[in-house]
């Protein structure tokens, strides 16, 4: 893809959900099999697992036993802290210097608002055991409420203040949200406050543009044969998003068909290739500390990373658990139509290793700036040796990719292009997931 006037912001500050590992071919989740009439509140888990939680309220605060509504404890401006009983059958709650015990779950109310770790949030909190056997924080909150903190936090509006990318993602994130009640159920919630679900900043997340497109769509889902779609979205499609089979290991869901982020008219075709990568007017080198925003340099739409061959060996032999010695080669063995790979072989001294979809981002972590190492940003990516004097050096290769994310479903960029080119809201998302229609849950 061209690039286009202001494409980075446009993915600097956007974060991607987390991709599957290839594996046996799943089902395609199923949604919650009928809309709620009326808004429903969901229960997040902000605290996924802890030896101990901290609830209370900026405001006065009640400490109730859930079940029982047994008044625990009762404060202002403070927080009690939740461990678990001796035994671990039950639960204690200390505020100040006075202690109670519940056989519950406890709960906190405030008109005030809730504290959970010291984060603020709408709604009540409530302090559970997960399914290890550890303390979960739990902030139970209407749904269009949870959305004021969840939107700003998966597309920044004082980035992308544009109101039609924000109406989308509310839009989507709404869908999510309830198609997936109760997928969390075994640790006492709904969903988690992370990329493993959706970005969760509760009261500290909000802004007013969030919060006006969250509004402005109250209750709108989006619904694809009767059903409510998984609506999955990423950061940066690099050009051309992604089958959801591509990146996930399930068979093909209609509405998540690949698609490129413009619609043609609005620029050159897509085309995935190392030429084509390389070629691009501007590439990130991850290496590299990150320039400063530019508005017309891509962050994540364009980049390349390079591996020695000490640091290749070192990244794959802890992806293998063994000492593999040098990286012979890394071979594509498939592809899908969007150009994200789909199978790896990992070919080195000590035998090949296949790595798929998910896992290939993890299995060829790369040393970032900072000498961390993280994972590569996509799957859509082109390989190439390193060459000195003429010759490829033995264990060194250099990828160039595009993307940033699984690239299925919304690509969060392209929405943020496609608002300032004009689009509503509605036309984006039906550019994204094809075939859906827009419905008023509540």
């Amino acid at each position: 893809m061209a690039r286009y006037p202001g494409w980075i912001g446009l993915s600097l500050a956007l974060g991607s959900l987390a991709c599957s590992a290839r594996g046996p071919v799943a089902p395609l989740p199923e949604p919650t099999p009928r809309l709620p009439e009326v808004e429903r509140d969901v229960r997040i888990g902000v605290v996924q697992a802890a030896d101990s939680v901290m609830v209370g309220s900026t405001g006065d605060f009640t400490v109730t036993e859930r079940g029982t509504n047994r008044v625990l404890a009762s404060g202002s401006n403070a927080a009690a802290t939740v461990t678990r009983a001796g035994g671990g059958a039950g639960y204690l709650v200390r505020l100040g210097n006075a202690t109670a015990e519940s056989a519950n779950p406890v709960r906190v109310t405030s008109a005030a608002g809730v504290t959970i770790n010291g984060q603020q949030y709408r709604g009540s909190a409530e302090v559970g055991v997960n399914s290890a056997g550890t303390l979960a924080g739990i902030n139970d909150v209407p749904v269009e409420q949870y959305l004021y903190g969840v939107v700003p936090r998966e597309l920044g509006p004082n980035v992308f203040p544009e109101i039609e990318a924000q109406k989308v993602q509310a839009i989507a994130a709404r869908t999510y949200t309830v198609a997936y009640f109760g997928r969390r159920a075994a640790d006492g919630y709904d969903l988690r406050a992370t990329v493993d679900d959706q970005v969760y900043g509760g009261r500290s997340a909000e802004h007013p543009v969030s919060t006006a497109a969250v509004d402005a769509t109250r209750g709108i889902v989006m619904r694809h044969g009767g059903q409510l779609i998984i609506a999955r979205y990423s950061s940066t499609s690099g050009g051309h998003t992604a089958n959801n089979e591509e990146s996930f290991a399930e068979n093909p869901i209609p509405y998540m068909r690949g698609v490129p982020d413009m619609p043609p008219t609005a620029g050159p075709t897509f085309v995935a290739s190392l030429e084509a990568f390389k070629s691009a007017p501007y590439i990130t080198d991850f290496r590299q500390p990150a320039a400063p925003f530019d508005p017309d340099r891509p962050r994540y739409h364009r980049w390349v990373v390079e591996w020695s061959p000490t640091e290749l060996s070192s990244i794959v032999s802890t992806f293998a658990q063994r000492n593999v010695g040098l990286v012979r080669e890394l071979k594509v063995i498939q592809r899908g139509p969007s150009g994200r790979i789909i199978s790896l072989e990992i070919a080195t001294d000590s035998g090949s290793f296949p790595a798929s979809m998910g896992t290939i981002r993890a299995a060829l972590k790369y040393v970032n700036a900072t000498g961390g190492l993280s994972n590569l940003p996509s799957t859509l990516f082109f390989v190439e040796p390193v060459e000195q004097n003429g010759a490829a050096v033995p264990g060194s290769f250099r990828v160039y990719g595009g993307g940033f994310g699984h690239g299925t479903g919304m690509a969060q960029v392209g929405a943020v292009l496609m608002a300032r080119a004009g689009r509503t809201y509605e036309q984006i998302l039906k550019h994204y997931y094809t075939g859906i229609e827009l419905i008023r849950a509540y």
